[in-house]
């Protein structure tokens, strides 16, 4: 049986490129996540990975499996906000932003945020974009706003505005 566990260690060791990053953004053990993905594995006898190298490499049939793995999970989330509504997120979001940002729209930006998410609370950290993404990798920050010159394998992204 498949199920959102396998599906998220999945994607979360694809996403942050180990077993151990991905136990710890799942709040597990490194042994948990590749148990997760030996049942997925051996359930529908599939191959995910190639263990023949140094380093575990998607299959070309693992590559498939994530991107419907994504699907999935966005999907999930979508049907937890249509169950739950926007209060479900709440406690603290630890926010990278420049200071052009922090400058223009921010102020608007949390404006909305308390109106959607009124449980959340959105705490700011300034800086230059370099610091930010660093912080974003040693999870020091939850989001940041970032020029898109800033792209890193290990981040999830997504355009969100243009700046002429």
């Amino acid at each position: 049986m498949l199920t959102f566990k396998q599906i998220e260690a999945l994607y979360w060791v694809v996403q942050l490129g180990s077993f151990a990053s991905a136990a710890q953004r799942l709040n597990t053990t490194q042994s948990a996540i590749t148990k997760r993905i030996q049942e997925l594995e051996s359930d529908f006898d599939v191959s995910i990975f190639d263990r023949s190298g140094h380093k575990a490499t998607l299959t070309p049939k693992g590559q498939e499996i994530v991107e419907l793995a994504s699907e999935l999970l966005t999907q999930r989330d979508v049907m937890l906000m249509k169950l739950k509504g926007h209060h479900t997120f709440s406690g603290i979001l630890r926010l990278g932003i420049t200071e052009i940002t922090a400058m223009t729209w921010l102020p608007d930006l949390i404006a909305q945020l308390r109106i959607l998410f009124p449980k959340l609370t959105v705490s700011p950290k300034t800086g230059m974009a370099a610091e930010l993404q660093q912080n974003l990798l040693k999870g020091q920050l939850d989001m940041a706003f970032l020029h898109s010159e800033f792209k890193s394998p290990l981040l999830e992204q997504s355009p969100f505005d243009y700046v002429p």
